[in-house]
């Protein structure tokens, strides 16, 4: 299963999954209980966005979620 995580800049990432979950993304924010991978990734003090797609994400739900992110990002 492919795992995806991520930040925005200039957002926590609590309040990216906030703003996205507004948006009806299903994702998950914090340390994931983790904290090894949080601590070679650097996000250890920040948690990370996780994403979940499967084989059932359909390419549209990615594009989706991507114009969000671009959205979210040129928000600031």
């Amino acid at each position: 299963v492919p795992v995806l995580s991520f930040n925005v800049e200039g957002f926590s990432s609590e309040e990216t999954a906030t703003r996205l979950d507004k948006a009806g993304f299903a994702l998950r924010a914090g340390l994931h209980c983790a904290p090894l991978a949080h601590d070679w990734a650097q996000t250890m003090q920040t948690g990370a966005v996780r994403c979940v797609p499967s084989v059932f994400t359909r390419p549209e739900e990615v594009d989706a979620l991507a114009k969000q992110l671009t959205l979210l990002k040129n928000s600031r």
